[in-house]
């Protein structure tokens, strides 16, 4: 067999791995900080083009030739090489080692494999039994996650080292082992979540840079682990494979953890009262960056608080089951995102029948409904009472405790839940909604609450029911709105974003497919183009798809019609229709232009035009073309015609166009 070799890094690649912050936008492509200039909010777009190459946008107005620049790169790199000249590779080499990341289902999620000359590279699955030489938008966990999970379970020790292959040494002596892809400094929270409870034991590699990756970790384990102790190995040796290899055994090992200490974090003045009476302090040097890891991409990240708002009677709670079938199964997104891996959801519905409303729509939505617990009541004292908020967040991690892999908590509506607390209140609801969002960080699952808009004017973020608290704990606030062109479609718009760039608005309908025994949602391909997410909230009409083209084409038909000439609207009418423009959609590009209507004579009909505005005051309408071949005379005497574009709203709201 040939040696496996390292692929040519291809030009997106080449930007991303420069790119750090770059995150995956909805619907395809990346949203990162532009390097040349100071970005605080990411306004540079990449993608790739249907020929390799990389399109760059900064939405701030920076030239491409200037972001290659600050990458580094020439414009060339943004190109795939063209026949007989090559980009240098990522590495180079053969491959001498792969080490499968599963999920605690056992499945692949990744892998990273190791080259010869030293070099390392990661890679996904493709779907086709190939492999995708990046890991974007895959969920990261640590290395060898099922015998983790099941080793903390049991309650034995686990061993956390450097490296994949330190992992593998551990493990054929007998011990259970982990690390953290992409080696010293990328170990992130989530994976101490791993180790909630258990005994643990961290190897630094033998210099500086491993003991502040192992003391980083012991530090984010202090206070869930139940026990953490970090073992520094004898010897001259740079890491636990040269221990081993230089004699160490499992027994030497043993003796060697059971004579460590336990971790003590190093206290500094400043935070020398962060486990007595006083402020609680954090120093940002022992905080693990992560990434945010999103349950819908764009839309709904996990460990935060999602708000869903919207008038009753929209689809706020059959849209939050179809996400919850969504998330039962690991099935895409409406907007083309990636589902990622299938997780549990405990359901609180204050409003809906279990079971001849919301089983029903969960199985229509194609849910799979072992994933989905209902809390429907609390039992004290064998009474059953209401689920609180308040005071019962334990109970709701109970709930989660009883899923596999819980990722998502629906709350509708949340005012059902608040208990004693005044929703009024921004202090009562801000002591409700911070637990809450501590319990979605702790457990790493993505909580949904569904509210509604009081009726009143004003930004759609201040007509949330009860306090602006609700908002302004909550980092994704979507609103769900009836389309104004077609009373069967909804609109759903992200109206505040915290974690990423705006989402594009999506357009969905409810149905009733045949045979079965609930509504489910339809979900339309075209996207929702809104200039002011405010303006749609309050009912604007947004441009989607083809209707926003027709709607064009109508426009240009009137401009270029009416450029010197009246028209009566019966004789606009029939033009449009042999130009095949609908007279519904006729009209409405006749308002958008500001285009009004005059009474030509008394008894007489109607005229609009020309586009140059009406003939000043004593003057004539000029007479259309096709008035002339028929004889009609000009309007002032007799037939109607369209009158000119012009600013009056009294007018449009006098004909009623």
């Amino acid at each position: 067999m040939a040696p496996s070799t390292c692929p040519v890094a291809s030009p997106l690649d080449r930007i991303l791995e420069r790119l750090p912050d770059a995150n995956p936008r909805p619907g395809g492509g990346f949203m990162a900080r532009c390097p040349a200039h100071a970005d605080d909010n990411p306004s540079l777009s990449i993608a790739a083009g249907e020929d390799g190459r990389v399109l760059l946008k900064c939405h701030a107005g920076c030239a491409v030739d200037k972001i290659a620049l600050g990458l580094g790169l020439s414009m060339a790199d943004l190109f795939r090489p063209s026949k007989g000249q090559s980009h240098a590779p990522a590495c180079r080499g053969r491959i001498v080692a792969k080490y499968a990341y599963r999920d605690e289902r056992g499945v692949v999620l990744f892998e990273v494999v190791r080259f010869e000359p030293k070099n390392f590279r990661q890679r996904r699955p493709d779907g086709k039994g190939g492999w995708i030489w990046n890991t974007r938008s895959i969920r990261r966990v640590p290395y060898r996650l099922p015998e983790l999970l099941a080793a903390v379970r049991a309650g034995e020790t686990v061993y956390v080292v450097e490296g994949e292959k330190d992992v593998e040494r551990l493990v054929a002596l007998g011990f259970n082992a982990t690390t953290n892809p992409g080696g010293v400094g990328k170990w992130l929270g989530s994976y101490s979540e791993f180790l909630r409870g258990a005994d643990v034991v961290v190897i630094p590699d033998a210099d500086e840079a491993g003991s502040k990756h192992a003391n980083g970790i012991a530090y984010g384990l202090f206070e869930i682990a139940r026990r953490v102790r970090v073992l520094e190995l004898p010897g001259n040796g740079k890491d636990a494979s040269d221990w081993i290899a230089a004699g160490g055994t499992a027994e030497n090992l043993l003796d060697l953890a059971e004579a460590t200490a336990d971790y003590r974090p190093i206290e500094r003045p400043c935070e020398a009262n962060a486990r007595g009476d006083g402020p609680v302090l954090v120093r940002l040097s022992n905080v693990q960056p992560e990434p945010v890891e999103w349950i819908w991409p764009g839309r709904i990240a996990r460990g935060k608080l999602t708000l869903l708002v919207g008038d009753p009677g929209l689809g706020k709670s059959l849209l939050s089951l179809d996400i919850a079938a969504r998330v039962s199964t690991g099935r895409g997104w409406p907007d083309g995102a990636s589902g990622g891996p299938a997780g549990g959801i405990v359901l609180l519905s204050a409003e809906d029948d279990l079971s001849d409303t919301i089983r029903p729509r969960l199985d229509s939505a194609g849910a799979d409904v072992e994933q989905v617990i209902a809390l429907a009541a609390v039992r004290e004292d064998g009474k059953e009472r209401w689920f609180d908020l308040v005071r019962d967040l334990p109970r709701l991690e109970e709930a989660l405790a009883n899923l596999d892999i819980p990722r998502l908590v629906i709350v509708d509506p949340i005012s059902a839940y608040l208990g004693d607390a005044d929703s009024h209140n921004n202090t009562s609801i801000r002591g409700v909604l911070g637990p809450l969002a501590t319990l979605a960080a702790k457990n790493r699952v993505a909580v949904l609450a569904v509210t509604h808009l009081r009726k009143a004017e004003g930004p759609a973020l201040y007509r949330t029911m009860g306090s602006l608290a609700f908002v302004a704990a909550a980092r994704g606030v979507s609103g769900v709105v009836r389309d104004p062109r077609d009373p069967e479609s909804r609109i759903l718009a992200l109206v505040k974003s915290n974690l990423a760039a705006a989402a594009e608005a999506l357009a969905f309908s409810i149905e009733s497919p045949p045979g079965s025994a609930a509504p489910c949602l339809a979900w339309s391909t075209d996207p929702v183009e809104v200039d002011n997410i405010e303006e749609l909230l309050s009912g604007a009409i947004p441009r989607r798809g083809a209707d926003g083209l027709a709607l064009a084409k109508a426009k240009a038909f009137l401009k270029k019609t009416l450029a010197d000439q009246t028209l009566s609207t019966q004789e606009l009418e029939r033009l449009a229709k042999d130009a095949g423009i609908a007279i519904k959609t006729l009209k409405r590009a006749r308002k958008e232009l500001g285009l009004a209507c005059d009474k030509a004579a008394f008894g007489g009909g109607w005229i609009v035009g020309p586009i140059g505005g009406a003939p000043e005051e004593g003057q004539p309408w000029p007479s259309s073309p096709e008035a002339i071949k028929t004889g009609v005379s000009s309007p002032s005497t007799e037939e109607g015609q369209v009158g000119p574009l012009r600013g009056a709203d009294t007018d449009r709201e006098r004909f009623n166009l």
